[in-house]
């Protein structure tokens, strides 16, 4: 638990963790406020573009004591550009898929920020030798959004960025 943003960027600098999960109750208001400010402080600090992030929805079993709806979470982590689940460690439903999408958004993450420096690489070099890329416009795009095919519109594809 952090209690405010220095806390957590110290804990960032000493971990230098390759994704935060984020976990609330799908049972408790409180909670789901405490990850809004979680992810707020690490879309402040541009955690969210360089790691993975997923926001986890958990108890998701207890239809009966729920509060925060599954669209109220989707509609979280699209405003704080990342992924989200929902998932029920009592009946043990989706953490496989939670698993595998943590370990799926580490290495497309990894992958985008190697695809990045080596592009930005081959431009710098392109610059100092005078020559120019036909399709500078479009390649710039690429570097700076990624590719086009890489993104995805759904925030609950764990397997796509």
């Amino acid at each position: 638990m952090f209690h405010d943003r220095c806390e957590l960027e110290d804990s960032i600098e000493a971990h230098n963790p390759d994704a935060f999960v984020v976990v609330y109750s799908v049972t408790d208001a409180n909670s789901v406020q405490y990850a809004d400010h979680i992810l707020q402080s690490l879309w402040k600090m541009s955690a969210v573009a360089s790691k993975a992030v997923i926001l986890v929805g958990s108890k998701s079993d207890l239809v009966r004591s729920r509060t925060i709806t599954a669209d109220a979470g989707r509609k979280l982590a699209n405003t704080y550009d990342c992924k989200f689940i929902e998932v029920s460690g009592g009946l043990d439903h989706r953490v496989d898929e939670l698993l595998v999408g943590v370990l799926s958004q580490i290495r497309l993450k990894r992958d985008c920020r190697l695809s990045r420096s080596r592009s930005l690489g081959r431009r710098s070099y392109r610059l100092k030798r005078g020559t120019r890329n036909t399709s500078s416009v479009k390649g710039l795009l690429n570097v700076v959004c990624g590719t086009t095919e890489q993104r995805s519109k759904s925030c609950e594809n764990l397997q796509t960025l």
